[in-house]
């Protein structure tokens, strides 16, 4: 089971919200946290949402800023919250990386050949 708490505080014309998510349960839970209001930061997240894991009995904090005043209500809201893994999987995580690796120049280092190609700034 998870809580919200939040707080606000007013700075140079923008609401500075924080909060904290407390799990309680013997389980990770992954948390979704949105905000009614418009102009919500950061704005990498659509929509003014925010997802957060929080672990097995367990307080996490975030945040935002808003242009919403501090006693606009509600300033966060828990719209869901479900079960992850405690850890992730090995193998998923190796292939969520990809096959890229970094260029042979970058790997080049001071026991190089004297032919080598390394920028300068590399040895």
């Amino acid at each position: 089971m998870l809580s919200l708490t939040t707080t606000a505080t007013r700075e140079h014309d923008r609401t500075v919200v924080t909060c904290r998510l407390t799990n309680t349960g013997d389980a990770p839970r992954l948390a979704t946290l949105s905000s009614p209001h418009a102009a919500v930061t950061p704005s990498e997240h659509p929509e003014g949402t925010l997802r957060v894991r929080v672990p097995a009995r367990a307080t996490v904090g975030t945040g935002f800023t808003t242009a919403a005043p501090p006693d606009a209500e509600p300033l966060a809201t828990l719209d869901g919250d479900e079960p992850v893994p405690d850890s992730p999987d090995p193998a998923r995580l190796l292939d969520s990386l990809g096959g890229s690796r970094p260029p042979r120049r970058a790997l080049v280092g001071p026991e190089s050949p004297p032919d080598s190609v390394a920028p300068e700034w590399l040895s």
